[in-house]
């Protein structure tokens, strides 16, 4: 994302830096790290004149937005009801049938 920005960084630069900030984003400090890795992100990046704070702001920015759509697909499939959160519970739900029986209500009823 900062290189479609006009990022003039070297690529080693940012693999060394850029985990470090995502990992301070993901401290529970505000909603999505935000203020956290532009602070952090300008005293790694620009103090040193690799990068303007323009850049930080912006690329911190698309990542965030693939974050949120990223996330966005998933829900959807979650609400549309493809993924399930216990699988198993919805494997038993699914193989009875109206009208059929489950074979293991009788023994169960016997055991208990």
């Amino acid at each position: 994302a900062g290189y479609a920005l006009g990022l003039a960084a070297p690529l080693g630069l940012l693999l060394a830096v850029l985990p470090v900030i995502f990992m301070a984003g993901s401290v529970p400090i505000t909603p999505l790290g935000l203020g956290v890795m532009e602070g952090l992100g300008h005293t790694l990046l620009v103090d040193p004149p690799a990068v303007t704070y323009n850049h930080i702001v912006g690329m911190l920015l698309i990542w965030r937005l693939y974050q949120i759509a990223y996330a966005s697909t998933g829900s959807i499939l979650l609400l549309k009801g493809d993924i399930r959160l216990h699988p198993a519970q919805g494997a038993e739900v699914q193989s009875l049938e109206p009208g059929v029986q489950d074979p293991n209500s009788e023994s169960r009823a016997a055991s208990g």
